[in-house]
């Protein structure tokens, strides 16, 4: 059984301004753009940079999802708090 597991850091230069309040969502899903994601975990409370996440099988999005390929990383810098915010950043 394949173990799914990511541990990364994200970095973000120091001139791009961030609101007062975000949220960051991190996702793993399939190719080719990530979506539907596989793996989601959302961190709030103002998280600082640069920043230090992972994603285990616990973080599972909708249940049982085989994965027999590699996953797509991306993250979601919300302003709003929503993972489907109209202001923010997504980064792949």
């Amino acid at each position: 059984m394949r173990v799914l597991q990511f541990l990364r850091r994200i970095e973000l230069d120091p001139s791009f301004e961030l609101s007062a309040q975000y949220t960051i969502y991190v996702n793993a899903g399939l190719p080719p753009k990530g979506r539907p994601p596989v793996l989601s975990r959302r961190y709030a409370g103002e998280p600082k940079f640069p920043f230090d996440f992972e994603l285990r099988q616990k973080d599972v999005a909708f249940g049982a999802t085989k994965v027999d390929r590699p996953l797509v990383l991306y993250v979601i810098i919300s302003e709003s708090g929503y993972v489907m915010a109209q202001t923010g950043l997504y980064v792949k």
